[in-house]
């Protein structure tokens, strides 16, 4: 039983590029090989079990191996060890039947159609990738993709060949393989436009991203109080705390594409000023609750942006969207975070670092407002004692 193999499999069956037969076969492997270790595993628990109704410590080593001894259990240290052994296997075993389970119940069949049909669509708007580019890099011969296209040829592409896809067009594998990209609606279109632009902002360092724990917006605002943080750009003036003189008392944030639902914030909150719409960009994941008291949830994520006069424009909650922008959504946050674990400086610190490495301080005056001095701001009080 290799782990590796299972690793694997599970990984294709994550973006739909396996068979529901293999997830079948492999859990049927990993049943039987549960079925084994059990019944390895019966004679030396059986003595455990004994131990425990006589009042015995199980946890002591040497107890235990006197109580197999005296049951009968050759070589009781190595039945020890052996047991040690067979119950790491039973979880490890356990813990992948539960994955297979899952993957089953998620299964989804891979359209290889789709997928080269979404290569050659983006192909056209990534003119300098060439689909030879990418069947060389994957180690496949010229011509690959199209042999596998042609209606009598029932091989499916391997991973590598997708996964290089993926790379080289500067997208997801799930991304590639989740929906036909030309069946998308031309607003969707836009929008997915513009989210590849933030990504690619983003990876230059044209981004800076904001972070904030996900109780700045899960706790309501107090308004009133004088030490506490300001309302959430993305909070609103509760109606319920609404004083007799109409003054709002505590603020809060509903998700504006579920107004009726309870929402909690799930993640990090990231956001980011966008310079040149002189806006703000959030974008967090949330769980979205069918009712205020109900405990099942849906997982998501929800995009906003905080227009120049304030207000709050939603932009997208992946349950509303098509996979396509939900992978593209899901892939941001996911490339947000990765990027928020290295060093990331603003403008304001790369004015500064860029004025010094340059020795020049003629741009700091673009980014900083240096307060000057006022000619009475220079004048020393003659009643100070040490002038």
């Amino acid at each position: 039983m290799r782990n590796e193999e299972f690793e694997l499999l599970l990984q294709k069956a994550s973006i739909g590029c396996c068979k529901k037969e293999e997830l079948l076969e492999a859990k049927e492997r990993l049943e039987s090989h549960l079925e084994d270790v059990n019944a390895q595993c019966a004679e030396y628990e059986q003595v455990i079990q004994m131990m425990d109704l006589e009042g015995k410590n199980t946890d002591n080593p040497e107890e235990v191996r006197k109580a197999m001894e005296s049951y009968g259990i050759e070589n009781p240290q190595i039945a020890i060890d052996e047991l040690k052994n067979l119950r790491e296997s039973r979880n490890i075993t356990a813990h992948y039947i539960s994955a297979f389970s899952d993957a089953l119940a998620e299964f989804r069949n891979f359209d290889k159609y789709i997928c080269f049909n979404n290569i050659r669509t983006l192909l056209k708007v990534n003119s300098d990738v060439k689909i030879g580019m990418i069947e060389k890099e994957a180690g496949v011969r010229l011509g690959y993709m199209s042999r596998l296209e042609k209606p009598d040829n029932t091989s499916e592409p391997t991973m590598e060949f997708v996964s290089t896809a993926a790379k080289m067009l500067d997208v997801s594998i799930d991304f590639l393989v989740s929906a036909n990209i030309d069946e998308v609606t031309p607003t969707e279109e836009y929008v997915l436009k513009f989210l590849k632009n933030i990504s690619d902002d983003a990876k230059s360092g044209r981004l800076y991203w904001n972070r904030q724990p996900c109780q700045r917006l899960n706790i309501p605002t107090d308004l009133y109080s004088d030490f506490g943080p300001s309302m959430h750009p993305l909070q609103s003036p509760d109606d319920d705390s609404m004083d007799c003189n109409g003054n709002y008392h505590t603020a809060s944030f509903y998700s504006r594409f579920y107004e009726e639902k309870k929402i909690d914030v799930i993640g990090n909150i990231y956001w980011a000023n966008l310079e040149d719409a002189e806006s703000d960009i959030y974008i967090f994941p949330c769980a979205i609750y069918s009712e205020q008291e109900c405990l099942n949830s849906q997982a998501c994520y929800e995009i906003y942006l905080i227009a120049p006069d304030k207000s709050v424009i939603p932009l997208c909650n992946t349950l509303r969207a098509c996979d396509l922008i939900k992978s593209a959504t899901k892939d941001l946050y996911m490339q947000i975070e990765v990027l928020s674990s290295h060093v990331n400086i603003d403008n304001k610190a790369r004015s500064v670092i860029d004025a010094y490495m340059k020795k020049d301080k003629k741009n700091l005056s673009k980014i900083f407002e240096v307060p000057k001095t006022t000619k009475d701001e220079c004048m020393i009080d003659p009643e100070l004692p040490f002038n």
